[in-house]
């Protein structure tokens, strides 16, 4: 399943690259450029405070285990009030290169949602554990523009009205192996693989090279399977209290793709009943792709950041 998976990391409805022609590789260099935003830096000062919070439990005042130290299953939803930024661009190849078109303060989309998310976890044994989480954002508006944009080769001009919309769905898949794990702490590194899928598309009057064309609808439609790796952490301050944090990242280059991933969070959680429990975590997304083959350009640069309410069940 995983090989087949792999097999089709990036397709599209009208291209089908082959991964023996790959060309993949890790570049640390490429991600400096995701911290551009604030989010991930809340997410390390949010999990730096919460470990820096250990200092303050006395070894003395524990006694039992937190059960999601040891329950072999976690489950859990809530919701995720996100700051989101999203922009793109598309080109068919040999035109103009078009510059990025911001979805929020272009087309009038809303900077912040509120989203449903998903999270499971089996703890297959003492020291390994499988992951998954899902969440899904789409957005749409139709508005007059204040500015000229472009989009695939075509003009949308001041005062046309364009309809949009921007959906985007993240699956994540991670499967951890815990180096250091007794009653009270746990620290592990892993592999795990993030799906995302991507539906951006504008629909308005246009023109092309100042000639009306009419009313014209163009998109990008395409979803990809990334591997990545992941460190996470937990570290339970009571029967009750746990903390925990984890970071995931890619940067690849693959046949005619390009692009880089990181998606971190730190969360504290209360054990309100033996197989029942509530958190509070900040989670931070933020990918940067890009197209270039032989038939057309596109690029899409997304950063979602914010906090989840949720709820655990745990057995």
């Amino acid at each position: 399943m995983i090989t087949r998976c792999l097999s089709n990391l990036f397709r599209s409805p009208d291209s089908s690259p082959s991964l023996a022609s790959a060309f993949f590789r890790f570049r640390p260099e490429v991600a400096s450029s995701t911290w551009r935003s604030g989010h991930l830096a809340r997410t390390v000062a949010t999990a730096a405070l919460l470990w820096g919070s250990m200092a303050s439990v006395q070894a003395g005042t524990f006694s039992g285990m937190h059960p999601l130290q040891t329950d072999r299953f976690i489950i859990g939803a809530g919701a995720y009030w996100m700051d989101i930024s999203s922009d793109a661009s598309l080109d068919k190849k040999g035109g103009l290169i078009s510059g990025d078109v911001d979805f929020q303060d272009d087309l009038g989309f809303d900077d912040s949602d509120l989203q449903p998310a998903l999270i499971a976890m089996w703890r297959i044994t003492n020291h390994t554990r499988l992951e998954g989480e899902y969440f899904t954002v789409g957005q749409s508006n139709s508005s007059k523009l204040k500015e000229t944009i472009e989009w695939d080769d075509v003009e949308y001009e001041v005062g046309a009205k364009v309809s949009a919309n921007f959906d985007v769905d993240v699956g994540r898949l991670f499967f951890g192996y815990s180096f250091l794990k007794d009653d009270r702490k746990e620290l592990g590194v892993g592999l795990g693989l993030h799906y995302l899928s991507i539906d951006a598309a504008l629909k308005g009057e246009a023109s092309v090279d100042g000639e009306p064309v009419g009313k014209v609808s163009h998109g990008i439609d395409d979803w990809a399977i990334l591997p990545n790796l992941g460190i996470y952490g937990n570290y339970a301050l009571s029967p009750k209290w746990l903390i925990s944090a984890r970071a995931d990242w890619i940067s690849a280059n693959i046949n005619d793709y390009d692009g880089t991933l990181w998606n971190a969070q730190a969360a504290i959680q209360y054990q309100l009943f033996d197989h029942f429990g509530l958190g509070l975590a900040y989670r931070y997304l933020s990918f940067d792709f890009e197209e270039d083959s032989s038939k057309r350009r596109w690029d899409i640069d997304v950063d979602y950041g914010g906090p989840i309410l949720f709820f655990t069940a745990n057995f």
